[in-house]
């Protein structure tokens, strides 16, 4: 197996300018409904899944939490790729961008989490 390189850019904070705008909205959404919201970035190289590298990318995860409830987004150069949302009483699911959105504003209008 081929040895998996350093990251370009180890995962860290993201910075504004790094955000894509979805991301955005999602957090926009979520603090508007009471969670809490940060970004992570990173530059580095993808793997496969039989763990081998494959091509140089951007990434930025969304995390949010309130109380028990948590959402992590993942972007990969920008475009949305994939969210869990995770209850408090340990199920999780797979989220699309659109679904996901809906959900947290009608968190915030005192409907499901």
């Amino acid at each position: 197996m081929t040895a998996h390189p350093a990251p370009l850019v180890r995962a860290r904070p993201a910075a504004d300018a790094e955000i894509p705008s979805t991301a955005r909205t999602l957090a926009e959404a979520a603090e508007a409904a009471g969670w809490q919201t940060w970004f992570d970035y990173a530059h580095g190289t993808r793997t496969n899944a039989r763990g081998e590298p494959t091509r140089v990318v951007e990434s930025v995860v969304l995390r949010a939490r309130r109380g028990d409830d948590g959402v992590v987004a993942t972007f990969t150069d920008s475009r949305f790729s994939t969210a869990w949302l995770c209850h408090r009483h340990g199920t999780a699911r797979r989220i699309g961008a659109r679904d996901l959105l809906a959900v947290l504003r009608e968190s915030g209008a005192g409907g499901a989490r």
